[in-house]
């Protein structure tokens, strides 16, 4: 494995190409080659929900019901995370799911994906955003394994492919929040990502799931250049792409 590729890696994703078999990984490059990824904690909480969903119907009868009731208070969380910038914010609700967070021998995937939310989640209740991460890579890498030697529903290589789309779909929503102040349209494919002078993600170019492309980037003349978005044909978008990118951003797209 190309050691520069993974240690450019998402460590959630980073954490699961370790644990499984090199014919079993995906070849880089991961994140199309683009800078390092940032992925929102409360997405790394929903990257764990979904290994506990893939594996749920390989969970023995005595603990899916189990998987279930702890995907359900996640779930709830999820629907209604506590606001960590205020002070009022009441974080009393990660006691439970600290609770619900305790692996225990013997426990299926999906058991132990479904408490690494929970505890992810707890981790989160507490302020600690940043350390949700090792939640979801626990997560991540107990279901890649599982796939290495039982591909159903997908297979490991598959999984590998689907969560590092995935984490770039996040960044991409979260970026488009944060830049313009609204909700997302609903993308499906990130196909080229690309920093500023300093390294910072500041474009992407993605295919949205109506089948249009779209661009998220800094545009505009002069030193300035404001947050936008694009949305249109392929030839479209690449026409909105500021002159250093564009040959990069081609050859991503139209491969």
């Amino acid at each position: 494995m190309d050691s520069n590729a993974l240690d450019r890696a998402h460590a959630v994703l980073r954490k699961a190409l370790r644990e499984v078999p090199e014919e079993h990984r995906p070849p880089p490059p991961w994140h199309v080659d683009g800078p390092l990824l940032t992925c929102p904690a409360l997405d790394q909480i929903r990257i764990s929900q979904w290994c506990a969903e893939l594996l749920r119907e390989r969970a023995p009868e005595d603990q899916r019901g189990t998987v279930d009731r702890v995907l359900a208070e996640v779930a709830r969380f999820l629907a209604a995370p506590p606001d960590l910038k205020s002070e009022g914010s009441d974080r009393r609700l990660h006691h439970g799911l600290e609770t619900l967070g305790e692996v225990q021998k013997g426990e299926c995937a999906s058991l132990v994906a479904a408490r690494r939310a929970a505890s992810g989640a707890a981790t989160y209740a507490r302020g600690k955003a940043d350390l949700v991460f090792s939640s979801a890579a626990v997560a991540v890498s107990r279901t890649a394994k599982e796939l290495v030697d039982d591909p159903r529903p997908i297979s490991a290589r598959v999984f590998l492919s689907t969560l590092d789309e995935k984490l770039m779909l996040y960044e991409l929503a979260s970026a488009f929040r944060e830049r313009l102040h609204r909700e997302p349209p609903p993308f499906a494919h990130v196909l080229f990502r690309a920093g500023d002078e300093k390294g910072k993600m500041s474009f992407w170019i993605a295919r949205l799931a109506s089948g249009t492309d779209g661009l998220l980037g800094r545009l505009g003349p002069g030193a300035r250049p404001r947050w936008a978005f694009v949305e249109g044909s392929r030839d479209e978008v690449l026409a909105s792409v500021p002159d250093p990118l564009f040959a990069a951003a081609t050859a991503r797209v139209v491969a």
